[in-house]
């Protein structure tokens, strides 16, 4: 065998071990749990005094940028509330009894971000969460 061929075959097998190497370090990274990074912008108030504010969710470095809604926010681990089943991550937005909530749900694999309304209720009424709608679908 000459030395052209030897040093073919041990560049073949080292293009080999590191292209293995490479698949291995994909699947584990796309094992890894998300990430959840919530931002909050002062939108300002508006001719009612009413504040408004701008949210956005960062998640494994795609963002999604969720609009404008009344209140001030906070995120669920937070505040007072609690995550409903299957929820992830979430952030509350809320003015003058009722609000916004943006959460991250988990349904049978599949993570989507949903939108929901919520009322603080009162001494008569329990508080409610709801109507939840989907916005997006992350990427897995």
């Amino acid at each position: 065998m000459s030395k052209t061929t030897f040093w073919s075959i041990v560049a073949f097998l080292v293009l080999c071990a590191g292209l293995v190497a490479y698949e291995k370090q994909e699947h584990v990274f796309n094992k890894l749990p998300p990430n959840y990074i919530w931002n909050f912008s002062d939108k300002g108030t508006d001719d009612t005094g009413v504040p408004h504010s701008g949210v956005t969710l960062l998640v494994n470095g795609s963002k999604y940028d969720l609009g404008t809604v009344d209140g001030s926010c906070t995120t669920i681990d937070s505040g007072n509330w609690n995550f409903l089943e299957g929820e992830e991550s979430g952030v509350i937005c809320y003015f003058a009894g009722g609000g916004t909530e943006f959460g991250v749900f988990n349904e049978n694999g599949q993570r989507t971000i949903k939108k929901g309304f919520l009322d603080e209720g009162d001494a008569e009424t329990a508080a409610t969460r709801g109507n939840f709608e989907t916005v997006a679908t992350l990427a897995n």
